[in-house]
């Protein structure tokens, strides 16, 4: 059985983690699987990939060129990509794959260039809502490719209403399989180190948010929440907020205008991505989830494996099917007073933390790759039979015969 994998981006972020965490899984625990991947853009994951099975890139790798050079390679950049991909493509055809596994709805485009010219079954592993099809791929291209995708896996069960209701695949096409953290973790650096890196008091109440830095996630209401809670504690107990992610420089500026416009620039810290976030995770008492729209969070199962309850939104949040009051809280949608009163009764009292941080870290254990991957793996055999394995001639070819 040969699979080819597809990547839409070698990032630290949740979707390629989960295939990452699956493809070690695989290599472990199927032994007559054959598999290789294929990665739309490149990145800091690309060589843990590597690692795992051959790896193509649909990216052209950037070399470095002289002044001259430059010039040259942009007078001709119309022909390299296209003799690149030309070339790939025909490496995948020759290949033989008896799959095609794509992670994301992110991968489209390159599904629609793959299935032009082989016809072979097709999982497509979908970590996006509506707003995220819309954001992150063609939706007249999603169309186009849709009757070609043999199953549907998805993330959470929000995700799979909004392909039925908003997209109309028929419900038998999809698996729910929920995402995963890649834990364990190792913990490289010490509460108290990070706190005094970031000068925060000793028995600091410390609550956490992770994510790019845009609308979906909600970052903006992470200040707002802060703000709120801030100005209501009454206790002088130490309290601050740390929001760990990326951003683009327009969104950076504004979430920093917001910030120091309150006066709060010493109690919301900001960091960038790191390599090992659970040294952070590690330090949160409470996670805050204020996204608009979020599949289902990696970031809410890894707090959640170290002992965090977590905050977050009634509606267009995956998180919710397995949060609830009794180890974090659930409150409705953009309601900003009642997230900073939850936020608050955390702070306010130890006890009620402290239970919710057993309940979740609990419930939390089955979204692990142990627990998820054999599902997926169900999936991949049901799919793997030779009278649809047949890649020697395109599927116009293979129609017109």
């Amino acid at each position: 059985m040969k699979i080819l994998f597809i990547s839409h981006a070698a990032s630290r972020t949740g979707a390629p983690l989960i295939l990452k965490k699956l493809l070690e899984w695989l290599k472990i625990n199927s032994s007559d699987i054959e598999f290789d991947i294929l990665l739309k853009a490149d990145g800091p994951l690309r060589e843990d990939f590597e690692k795992i099975a051959p790896t193509m890139l649909w990216q052209i790798k950037e070399k470095k060129y002289s002044f001259p050079e430059y010039f040259l390679r942009e007078a001709f950049r119309y022909r390299e990509v296209p003799n690149h991909h030309k070339k790939l493509l025909k490496k995948i055809r020759q290949n033989n794959y008896d799959l095609i596994y794509a992670n994301t709805i992110a991968t489209s485009d390159l599904l629609y260039a793959i299935l032009n010219q082989l016809r072979v079954p097709v999982i497509l592993h979908v970590h996006e809502l509506e707003m995220g099809i819309k954001l992150y791929c063609d939706p007249g291209l999603f169309k186009k490719i849709m009757d070609k995708i043999t199953y549907f896996v998805v993330v959470s069960k929000i995700v799979q209403e909004n392909l039925i209701q908003q997209h109309q695949i028929h419900p038998d096409k999809i698996h729910l399989v929920h995402a995963f953290a890649c834990a364990p973790w190792e913990i490289r650096k010490i509460k108290e180190a990070i706190t005094i890196e970031l000068h925060i008091p000793p028995g600091a109440f410390i609550v956490g948010g992770c994510g790019w830095i845009e609308w979906r996630k909600g970052v903006d209401l992470f200040v707002q929440v802060a703000h709120s809670v801030l100005k209501a504690e009454q206790s002088g107990k130490p309290i601050y907020f740390i929001w760990l992610g990326n951003a683009s420089p327009i969104e950076l500026y504004k979430i920093k205008y917001d910030i120091r416009s309150l006066g709060l620039t010493t109690k919301i810290i900001l960091i960038p991505n790191s390599e090992t976030p659970a040294d952070y995770f590690n330090l949160f008492d409470l996670f805050l989830l204020p996204s608009r729209e979020d599949p289902f969070p990696l970031v809410c199962v890894e707090n959640a494996l170290m002992g965090n309850p977590v905050v977050c939104f009634d509606k267009n949040v995956g998180s919710t099917e397995f949060i609830d009051n009794t180890c974090g809280a659930v409150v409705p949608y953009l309601d900003l007073v009642k997230m900073s009163e939850a936020v608050l009764s955390f702070y306010e009292q130890p006890d009620l933390l402290a239970q919710a941080g057993e309940n979740i870290k609990k419930r939390a254990s089955e979204f692990t790759v142990e627990q998820q991957g054999p599902k997926i793996l169900e999936v991949i055999q049901q799919l793997i039979t030779p009278s649809v394995t047949d890649l020697s001639q395109p599927s116009e070819q293979k129609e017109a015969a």
